[in-house]
């Protein structure tokens, strides 16, 4: 199914009222990657640094200023996963990766 709405096969799913985003499909590579691994993707954004408000896929706010947006993904994964993801983080992230995780016992 995540596949599916990732190729806009379908346009929604629980988790999104909606087709994917233009601006995600920027990054449509990568979220096909992590959907793959099991890890399934429902919300993300790429990186932009300085695109025009006017830009037709990053642009938003008042003309004549510029859009800058920090990249992420939310994804669900199991457990295990999560703890692999963690400790690749803190021994390679080098500080630049930040993360939340959460379960139901949370």
């Amino acid at each position: 199914m995540f596949l599916r709405h990732l190729h806009s096969e379908i346009s929604d799913t629980p988790f999104s009222d909606g087709p994917l985003s233009q601006e995600s499909q920027v990054i449509l590579p990568q979220l096909e990657k992590l959907t793959k691994r099991g890890w399934w993707t429902v919300s993300s954004q790429p990186a932009v640094d300085g695109a025009k408000s006017t830009d037709p896929v990053f642009g938003w706010g008042p003309r004549g200023g510029y859009v800058y947006q920090k990249a992420f993904v939310e994804f669900f994964a199991l457990e295990e996963d999560v703890e692999r993801i963690i400790n690749k983080v803190e021994s390679e992230g080098m500080g630049w990766v930040e993360y939340f995780a959460i379960n139901l016992e949370v």
